[in-house]
């Protein structure tokens, strides 16, 4: 079963979002014509659910993408990651994972075996569409509080890539909201 059969009911509740008109108006014009695909982060990295958080890491630090998709066990899409979302948890609980030695970790950190992917990712249930309004993206964005959004394709809802606030910021200050 696809992604978009399993996800259809939540994904036509969110992508029904509107924004508030004071926040349409404060956006530029452009915003309504931009579609999210000129503005996303191309999909590059795609993390198995079961990767353990320092692995994930590394893949983060190797690829030099901010963002990944979570791949399930028969390699569908399942959630979003971000070095943010591993970074957080591993610094604000450290006591509660292991640093391997052989990666020079920091001192102190040790206590029960590492999390893995699943356990920290934001599940797949917000997502817009590669053709999606940049404007009407913000308003998920928004609305829903993920962040980063998947963007996945129109018609089989396979993931394209990651929206993330960081490329909205982008795309502001490109069109002169910001300075």
């Amino acid at each position: 079963m696809s992604w978009q059969a399993r996800n259809a009911r939540s994904f036509r509740k969110i992508s029904g979002v509107r924004l508030r008109p004071e926040l349409v108006d404060a956006l530029p014009p452009s915003a309504r014509t931009t579609l999210v695909s000129e503005v996303m982060e191309p999909m590059v990295l795609t993390i198995d659910s079961r990767t353990d958080l320092f692995a994930a890491l590394r893949l983060f630090g190797d690829s030099g993408v901010h963002s990944a998709a979570v791949a399930g066990d028969a390699g569908e899409a399942v959630g979003v990651v971000s070095k943010t979302d591993v970074l957080g948890e591993l610094c604000e609980h450290p006591s509660q994972h292991h640093w391997p030695e052989p990666a020079g970790a920091p001192v102190g950190l040790d206590a029960r075996a590492a999390l893995q992917v699943h356990d920290i990712m934001t599940p797949l249930t917000v997502a817009v569409t590669a053709s999606t309004s940049l404007s009407r993206a913000i308003a998920v964005m928004a609305r829903s509080g993920v962040h980063p959004v998947p963007v996945v394709a129109d018609d089989e809802g396979a993931v394209l890539g990651i929206l993330s606030s960081a490329d909205v910021l982008r795309w502001l200050a490109g069109n002169g909201i910001y300075g």
